[in-house]
């Protein structure tokens, strides 16, 4: 049996200092096939050879494909990727500065083809995702600490109000890919919020591990940070009281309208009646929120999740 086929979608900016250590580290991975895709949110042509020329170094050219990307935000450079690309493999997002581990792909899609069942994943008709921790690094690679670990089961009603595995981590089977290729390149506020929302609304499986075999890299040009630390929790609160989470779940839910379709039966009404109690008032309003049975992954999130719906933050 050959090994498995992986397009990794490589969503860049036109900073280049990290581009080498992640595609060593892509060509290092073990017993998969890969295939790469890079888009550079760039209007700079110089940078998109730059790109194309470091690809061709490391990988047979008929595997690499480079393309400029939206220049729309990162969110938007990997859902055009996603949308663009033929479903015909395993599907994995890459961020342009981390490194791999030589068993990322290995790992991921041993899970995926584990929740699928005896067919395997490319067979199963099931949306499939797993992501999951990664090892915070700075920008020499020193070891920082680790993503949050979570435990709680994934499923759609965690999605509706947390994502839980970031972008760099997701693989996806062809059916989660057709899943996010139909709904089309929405306007949302994540990619990685994305995937998990549409897999699990639409009864599919998002598979959370909590062994990161990804550097995640942190410097002063990352354009979104990690989730640990003092300083991120009050980042959080700050968003909350701003009432920047409620935009989120306004976006969300928006996006989730546009492709209503697509979800269950059961999640479809769960989403109607979120939205719906998000306007009422106070007592309403946190009655019906303790009723949807909505989670956040840690007793202290499960506490702000309830303050957000008496505040009417959420």
């Amino acid at each position: 049996m050959h090994d498995p086929l992986v397009t990794i979608l490589l969503a860049a900016t036109d900073d280049s200092r990290f581009w080498r250590e992640q595609l060593l580290s892509i060509s290092k991975q073990e017993n998969v096939r890969v295939k790469l895709v890079i888009s550079i949110d760039s209007g700079r042509e110089s940078v998109i050879e730059e790109a194309r020329s470091l690809a061709y170094e490391i990988f047979e050219a008929d595997l690499v494909k480079v393309v400029q990307g939206p220049q729309k935000g990162f969110v938007a450079n990997f859902l055009s990727m996603t949308v663009d690309n033929p479903v015909n493999s395993f599907v994995a997002f890459s961020d342009q500065d981390d490194v791999w581990s030589p068993d990322h792909l290995e790992k991921s899609i041993r899970r995926l083809e584990n929740a699928a069942g005896s067919e395997g994943a490319i067979q199963d008709r099931k949306p499939l995702a797993t992501g999951g921790r990664t090892r915070v690094v700075d920008s020499e690679l020193n070891l920082i600490g680790l993503s949050p670990l979570y435990r709680r089961p994934p499923d759609f009603r965690n999605a509706l109000v947390q994502c839980i595995g970031g972008g760099n981590t997701i693989v996806m089977n062809p059916a989660a890919h057709q899943l996010i290729q139909t709904a089309g390149a929405l306007e949302v506020i994540s990619h990685d919020w994305w995937v998990y929302l549409l897999v699990t609304g639409a009864g599919g499986k998002y598979i959370y591990s909590h062994v990161p075999t990804i550097l995640y890299r942190q410097h002063n040009a990352n354009l979104v940070g990690g989730k640990n630390g003092l300083k991120a929790k009050l980042i959080r609160l700050y968003w909350l009281m701003a009432g920047r989470f409620r935009n989120f779940n306004s976006a969300n839910l928006t996006a989730l309208e546009q492709c209503k379709d697509l979800l269950t039966e059961e999640n479809r009404q769960l989403v109607q009646e979120f939205q719906a109690c998000r306007n009422r008032n106070i007592f309403l309003r946190t009655g019906q929120g303790i009723k949807l049975k909505l989670y956040r992954q840690t007793p202290m999130e499960q506490a702000g999740l309830l303050t957000a719906f008496l505040l009417k933050k959420l």
